[in-house]
Parts: C-alpha cells; sequence; structure tokens
C-alpha cells in the first residue's frame, strides 16, 4: 500500500494501531493511538510522554506498523525531544482535540513522533 492510499485510509479518522517491537522482550505489541495528520506526516503524542513504553520501545527500534481497519503499512518512526517539534505536535493535538482532552488524557508533553508516509 502507497502513503498516499495510507493517507487517504487515515482520512476523517482520530485512532490507528501502532505495533512496535519490545526493547527488551524483542515481542511485538500492538496499542490504538490517537494522531494528527498533516500533509505526509502522521504526527503522535505519547499519552506520557518519555515514560511510555511505546516510545522508549522505538526509541531501540524505530521500524513500527502502522494499521487502520485492513490496511497496514510498515514505517520509521521519527521520535524527538526537539522542543520546536513537540510543541507543534501540541498544537496540533489541541487544534484538532480540544485543550481539554490534553489537560485529561496526556500527562507528559515533552516527546513527539512523526511519521512520514512513503
Amino acid at each position: 500500500m502507497s502513503g498516499e492510499d495510507f493517507a487517504r485510509a487515515l482520512s476523517g479518522r482520530r485512532e490507528l494501531k501502532i505495533t512496535v517491537r519490545g526493547r527488551k522482550s524483542g515481542k511485538e505489541s500492538s496499542i490504538p493511538v490517537s494522531f494528527v495528520l498533516k500533509g505526509n506526516t502522521i504526527h503522535l503524542l505519547p499519552v506520557k510522554g518519555s515514560s511510555s513504553s511505546w516510545y522508549r520501545n522505538i526509541l531501540k527500534n524505530r521500524v513500527m506498523k502502522i494499521a487502520i481497519e485492513d490496511r497496514s503499512l510498515e514505517v520509521k518512526a521519527i521520535p524527538t525531544d526537539e522542543p520546536d517539534k513537540v510543541k507543534e505536535t501540541v498544537r496540533l493535538f489541541e487544534e484538532n482535540f480540544g485543550a481539554d482532552h490534553l489537560d485529561k488524557w496526556y500527562s507528559g508533553r515533552d516527546v513527539c513522533v512523526r511519521i512520514r508516509l512513503p
């Protein structure tokens, strides 16, 4: 599946499934996460910031799978703690989900992850 096809599948959605490999166990695990799509970039904000287990896993292995319904794509995660990039992702999440939602569910806002669709 192309990145363009995957972007179309994300249209109107707020959540996708990510699959990452455990940094210690090496086993794959999947969880649903909220996202914002801007252009060809998916923005992810780990709920517990740099303490989020899936975030720590991608620091060791940046290859991950993203899925929506029966469509999936293997991608390379781009984790960052650069303040400007984190602020931009937080702003996008506030615009899409509301500041109250972030205050209620996102205890860590020190990192973010970007995924550029091929």
